[in-house]
C-alpha cells in the first residue's frame, strides 16, 4: 500500500516536471529563436556582405559587357544598313546604266555618227553644186524664153489679124479632147467588163432556175411514188385484216368437230407472213422516200437562195452599168462640144490670112517659146527641190551634231556611273566583310553576355537565399510586381523563423498530450487513500490541457501567417 502511494506520488511529480518543462518551452520558444537568429545573423551578415560585393562586381561586368555588346551590335546594324544602301544604290545605278545604254543604242556608235556626218557632208556639197547647175540652166532657159518672145513679137508686129492666144487655146482644147477620149475609152472598157459579169450571172441564174425546176419535178415524182407506196401499205393492212378474219372463221369451224387440214393452216400462215413482209418493205420504202424528199427540198431551198443572190447581183451590176453609160454619154457630149470649139479656133486661125512661110516661122517660135516655158517651169521646180534637199541635209547634219554631243554626254555619264557602280560593289563587298567579322564578334559577345547574366543571376540567387528571400517562379513574377507580392517577398525570412517555432510547438504539444493521457491513467488507477496526490495530479492535468489548447491556438495563428 505504501509502495503504491510512493509510485503515484513519483508519477505525479514526474508529470508536474514534464508539464513545467513544456510550459517553459512554450513560453521561451520565441526567446530561444531570437537567440539562435542572432548567432546565425552574424555569420550570414559576413556571407551577405561578401555576396553583395561579388554581385556588385558582376553587375558592373554585366553593364560593361552589355555596353560592349550594344556598341558592337550598333556597328553591325550600321554595316548592314550601309550594305543595304549600297545595294539599293547599285540597283538604281544599274537601271540608270540600262537607260543610258538604250539611249546610246538609239543614237549609235561614234564611228557610225562620223561616217554618217562624212556622207552627209559629201551629199551637201553635191546638192549645192547641183543647185548652182540648175540655177545656171534656169537662167539660160529664161534667157532663151526672152529671146524667142522678143523674136515672135518682132515677127508679128506688122500683122493686124494675128492673135497669139488662138494657137494656145487650140492646143488646150486638143489636150482636153484627148483626155476625154481616154476617159471614154476607160468607161467603154469598164462597161464591157460589167456586161461580161452580167452575162455570167445570167447564165448562173438560168442554171439555178433549171436546177430548181428539175428538183421540183423530182420532188413531185417522189411524192407521187410515196402516195403509191402508202396505198400499198394500206392495201397490205386490209389484206392482213381479211386473211386474219378468214383464219379465225376457219379456226371457229374446227371447234364444231371438223378435222383441221394442215395445208389450209399453212396457207393462212404463209399468206400472213407474206403480207407482213410486203408491208415492212413498203414501210422501209416510205421512210426512204421521205428522207429523199427532205434532201431534195433542202437542195431546192439552197438553189432558191442562190437564185436570189444572183438576182441581187444582177440588179447591182445593172445599176453600175447604167452609171457608167451615163458618165460615158456625158463625156461624149463634152467631146463633141470641144471638137466643135476646136473647129471654130482652126477657122479663126485660117482667117488671119498670114503668109504660110511667116506662119511657119510664127509656129516655130511659138513652139520654142512653149518649150522655153516648160523648161523654166521644170527648172524652177528642180531648183525648189534642190533647195529642199539642201535644207533636209543641213537638218540631218544638225541632228548628227546634236547626237554626237548627246553621245559624248551619255558616254561621260556612263563613265561616271561606272565609277559609282564600282564603288557601290566595293562598298557591298567591304560591308559584307565587316558584317561577317561583326557577326562573329556579336555572337561571341552575346554568348559571353548570357554567361555573365547567368553568373550574376546565380550570385543574386545565393544572396536572396542568404537573406532568406524566396525567389518566385517565373509564372509568379507578375504577381510579385503587385504591392501584395512585394510584401510577401519581404516576409519570406520571417516566415522561415515562424515555421521553426511552429515545429517546436508541435513537438511540445505532442509531448504534453502523452503526459496528459498518462496522468489521467494514473488518476483513474490511484488509491483513494492518497487524495492529496490525486488533487495535485488533477490540477497538473488541467493545466496541461490549458497549455495544449493555448499552444494549438497559437499554432493556428502562426500557420495562418505562413500560408
Amino acid at each position: 500500500m505504501k509502495k503504491n502511494n510512493i509510485a503515484c506520488l513519483g508519477l505525479a511529480m514526474a508529470l508536474s516536471t514534464s508539464l513545467l518543462v513544456s510550459h517553459m518551452e512554450i513560453s521561451r520558444a520565441d526567446e530561444r529563436g531570437k537567440a539562435t537568429q542572432k548567432v546565425e545573423t552574424k555569420d550570414k551578415k559576413t556571407e551577405i556582405e561578401k555576396l553583395e560585393k561579388e554581385l556588385a562586381t558582376e553587375k558592373e561586368n554585366l553593364r560593361k559587357k552589355e555596353a560592349n555588346y550594344t556598341k558592337e551590335k550598333g556597328l553591325l546594324d550600321r554595316y548592314k544598313k550601309d550594305k543595304d544602301k549600297a545595294e539599293k544604290d547599285l540597283k538604281a545605278y544599274k537601271e540608270l546604266e540600262k537607260t543610258i545604254d538604250e539611249d546610246i543604242s538609239k543614237i549609235g556608235s561614234k564611228e557610225k555618227l562620223e561616217k554618217e556626218y562624212s556622207e552627209l557632208d559629201d551629199r551637201l556639197r553635191k546638192e549645192e553644186d547641183q543647185k548652182l547647175t540648175l540655177k545656171k540652166a534656169l537662167e539660160v532657159a529664161k534667157s532663151d524664153q526672152e529671146k524667142n518672145a522678143s523674136a515672135l513679137n518682132e515677127l508679128t508686129k506688122g500683122i493686124k489679124n494675128y492673135n497669139p492666144n488662138l494657137k494656145n487655146d487650140l492646143d488646150k482644147k486638143e489636150e482636153e479632147y484627148k483626155a476625154l477620149e481616154k476617159s471614154i475609152g476607160e468607161h467603154d472598157k469598164k462597161i464591157s467588163q460589167i456586161e461580161e459579169k452580167i452575162k455570167t450571172s445570167r447564165d448562173q441564174l438560168e442554171t439555178a432556175i433549171s436546177n430548181e425546176n428539175s428538183i421540183s419535178n423530182s420532188i413531185d415524182d417522189k411524192r407521187a411514188e410515196l402516195e403509191g407506196v402508202r396505198e400499198q401499205i394500206k392495201d397490205s393492212a386490209e389484206k392482213f385484216t381479211l386473211t386474219r378474219e378468214a383464219q379465225k372463221r376457219y379456226e371457229e369451224s374446227l371447234k364444231s368437230g371438223e378435222k383441221a387440214d394442215p395445208k389450209i393452216l399453212d396457207q393462212f400462215n404463209n399468206r400472213i407472213a407474206e403480207i407482213e413482209r410486203e408491208k415492212a418493205a413498203n414501210i422501209e420504202k416510205e421512210n426512204r422516200l421521205n428522207n429523199e424528199i427532205k434532201d431534195l427540198e433542202a437542195k431546192k431551198a439552197r438553189e432558191a437562195k442562190q437564185k436570189e443572190f444572183i438576182n441581187q447581183e444582177l440588179i447591182s451590176l445593172d445599176k453600175e452599168k447604167n452609171s457608167e453609160d451615163a458618165a460615158r454619154t456625158q463625156k461624149k457630149i463634152q467631146a463633141g462640144q470641144i471638137q466643135k470649139e476646136k473647129e471654130e479656133l482652126e477657122e479663126k486661125i485660117r482667117k488671119q490670112n498670114i503668109d504660110p512661110q511667116v506662119m511657119d516661122k510664127i509656129n516655130e517660135l511659138e513652139g520654142k517659146l512653149e518649150q522655153n516655158k516648160k523648161q523654166v517651169a521644170n527648172g524652177q521646180k528642180l531648183l525648189a527641190e534642190s533647195e529642199n534637199n539642201i535644207k533636209d541635209v543641213k537638218n540631218k547634219i544638225s541632228t548628227n551634231k546634236e547626237n554626237a554631243k548627246k553621245l559624248e554626254e551619255l558616254t561621260g555619264k556612263k563613265a561616271d556611273l561606272q565609277k559609282k557602280i564600282d564603288q557601290a560593289q566595293k562598298d557591298i563587298k567591304s560591308n559584307q566583310g565587316a558584317i561577317d567579322k561583326a557577326e562573329a564578334i556579336v555572337d561571341n559577345l552575346k554568348k559571353d553576355l548570357e554567361a555573365q547574366k547567368l553568373k550574376t543571376t546565380e550570385i543574386q540567387t545565393k544572396l536572396y537565399r542568404a537573406k532568406g528571400i524566396v525567389i518566385p517562379r517565373r509564372k509568379d513574377r507578375d504577381a510579385e510586381k503587385s504591392p501584395e507580392g512585394k510584401n510577401k517577398k519581404i516576409d519570406e525570412a520571417k516566415k522561415k523563423e515562424i515555421k521553426k517555432h511552429i515545429n517546436r510547438l508541435k513537438e511540445a504539444v505532442a509531448e504534453n498530450k502523452i503526459s496528459v493521457k498518462a496522468g489521467e491513467f494514473l488518476l483513474e488507477k490511484a488509491p483513494k487513500q492518497i487524495a492529496p496526490v490525486k488533487d495535485k495530479l488533477t490540477m497538473l492535468i488541467n493545466n496541461a490541457k490549458y497549455i495544449i489548447e493555448k499552444s494549438e491556438k497559437v499554432m493556428t495563428k502562426l500557420e495562418g501567417l505562413v500560408d
